[in-house]
């Protein structure tokens, strides 16, 4: 195996993991917390889970409780804005109704989650430009894991419970030597466990500082109204590929089966 080329190690989940982290004061104590996993790959399955901690709500919403609960014991308790607090001992594992997110990073990111007597939502102004980050185990929140991310730093944010404006604002911190917000999108993260023989003994990455502002499995929930629209766009397409696949299984709900889906595609229909 070429060791330059596969990275030796276990895969423990990948997908992603944005966060928004409030204070009244940047030398304070976090007043809002909330930490939106949605993961791809796992030895739990795949599934979405919102840790959300301010005064006497201490959840975890999910759609998937065995992942959930793992990612909460092995990677969220270990993460610096959650690490020693009592409140993690107590969460309330709920699953979800429903769940929504649009936008992207250069326009904005709306998520909503609809759990049995609560909805909560996470917003995200546009970001600045992408970074990528990688951290050797002795410099990831575990301390067992490599983890590879492409970060954007998201200097305006803002959470909701019930529709009422939680508590705090985005503050500056140092991260890894760098001014940074404690709100930002992470995408495309990776964990793995096991520490390499060429893994780097310093966190890379590069960063500008980014300016915009402010935007303000589950069945789909919808967000309706201007407000609902506003200032939220689609993904950018993917770069064209090499050769044109047809992957084997392809999500296409109006299509009944790969036979139509093909008819559809040389139709231009789909």
């Amino acid at each position: 195996m070429d060791s330059e080329a596969v990275r030796p190690g276990e895969v423990a989940w990948s997908g992603d993991n944005s966060g928004i982290y409030l204070k009244h004061d940047p030398d304070g104590d976090y007043v809002t917390r909330a930490s939106s996993f949605r993961v791809t790959y796992s030895p739990h399955g795949i599934g979405r889970a919102l840790v959300l901690l301010c005064g006497p709500t201490n959840v975890c919403l999910h759609d998937n409780e065995v992942l959930a609960r793992w990612l909460v014991d092995d990677f969220a308790r270990h993460f610096p804005q959650f690490r020693s607090s009592p409140e993690m001992e107590r969460l309330a594992y709920e699953r979800l109704d429903a769940h929504h997110f649009e936008g992207d990073a250069r326009t904005g990111v709306r998520e909503r989650f609809r759990a049995p007597g609560l909805e909560v939502e996470l917003c995200w102004a546009p970001a600045g430009d992408a970074f990528f980050v990688v951290l050797p185990p002795g410099r990831s929140a575990t301390g067992v894991h490599e983890m590879y991310s492409l970060f954007f730093d998201v200097w305006e944010a803002s959470v909701s419970l019930d529709g009422r404006c939680l508590p705090g604002s985005v503050t500056e911190r140092e991260l890894h030597g760098r001014s940074a917000p404690t709100s930002f999108l992470a995408l495309s993260e990776t964990w793995v466990a096991g520490k390499s023989d060429r893994g780097p003994s310093k966190a890379h990455f590069r960063s500008p500082r980014p300016t915009g502002r402010p935007i303000g499995s589950a069945k789909p929930l919808g967000v309706g109204g201007a407000e609902g629209r506003a200032g939220v766009g689609g993904p950018g397409r993917p770069p064209r590929p090499r050769k044109p696949v047809l992957a084997p299984v392809l999500v296409c709900l109006p299509c009944a089966d790969e036979a139509d889906l093909r008819r559809r595609l040389s139709e231009g229909s789909c």
